[in-house]
């Protein structure tokens, strides 16, 4: 066998290996988390639902963290602030914030957030991170969107509640679903509760969170747009901005 081929065969063997680990790893995580579901309080189980309490930008733990500088970022926090504001139909529902490390991103989204609470349209927030485990944890990040969306909107915690008496495995089933089942479905039921106001979830480092990056990226890309999302993304490039519309 040629080199070539010694290097298809190990590249092979070794992007099987990939897909097996994450695999296992994924049934542990969706195991423990079907776990906490079916041990919680039967009456109310989304007080209790499985989430990273520090992911949120205003967690405890982030309390060294600040936004932009006052008179900085400018353009690039008035086009996210004209996206959201943004009520047409056809307007983009993902605004993706691309950059290399150290050009900001973070401290954008952060402003972001701060921005979009006062107005009361941050619906959640997700800063991934890897020096904490449940920040870095892929299964946890629909799981805590949904819960921070449930403390704010009454008509989303209850809808949420009822899938998840109904069927408390949800959590153990893939990202995809989790994002379907927790997040889509309960958003559509809250639509009156919600009004004409824009929610907005910002989700920032996605890259942290190990193999499951782009699929968490994908899912983003191609949910429906019933919900606005802000993302920062570390890319081999220049700081800049993307706009995704659902096809």
């Amino acid at each position: 066998m040629d080199i070539n081929g010694l290097y298809l065969s190990w590249s092979k063997s070794s992007a099987y290996a990939i897909r097996e680990a994450i695999k296992e790893e994924q049934s542990q995580h969706t195991k423990a988390l079907t776990d906490a579901i079916r041990n919680t309080n039967s009456d109310n189980p989304v007080w209790s639902f499985p989430r990273a309490e520090n992911a949120r930008f205003n967690a405890s733990t982030r309390q060294g963290v600040s936004g932009c500088l006052e008179q900085t970022r400018v353009d690039v926090l008035r086009d996210i602030d004209r996206w959201v504001m943004d009520d047409n139909k056809g307007a983009p529902w993902m605004f993706v914030l691309q950059g290399l490390a150290g050009t900001g991103k973070s401290t954008l989204a952060h402003t972001v957030c701060e921005t979009i609470a006062k107005r009361g349209w941050l619906g959640a927030s997700f800063f991934f991170s890897r020096n904490e485990a449940s920040c870095s944890n892929p299964f946890l990040v629909f799981t805590t969107i949904a819960y921070q969306l449930a403390t704010l909107y009454p008509q989303f915690h209850n809808a949420l509640t009822a899938i998840l008496k109904r069927d408390p495995d949800v959590v153990g089933l893939t990202l995809e679903m989790q994002l379907e089942k927790l997040v889509v479905e309960p958003i559509r039921a809250a639509a009156d509760d919600i009004g004409s106001d824009p929610v907005v979830v910002v989700i920032d480092a996605v890259d942290e969170c190990g193999n499951y990056r782009a699929q968490i990226l994908s899912l983003l890309c191609n949910a429906r747009p019933e919900i606005r999302t802000c993302e920062a993304v570390c890319e081999p490039q220049g700081l800049n901005v993307k706009l995704a519309k659902h096809s």
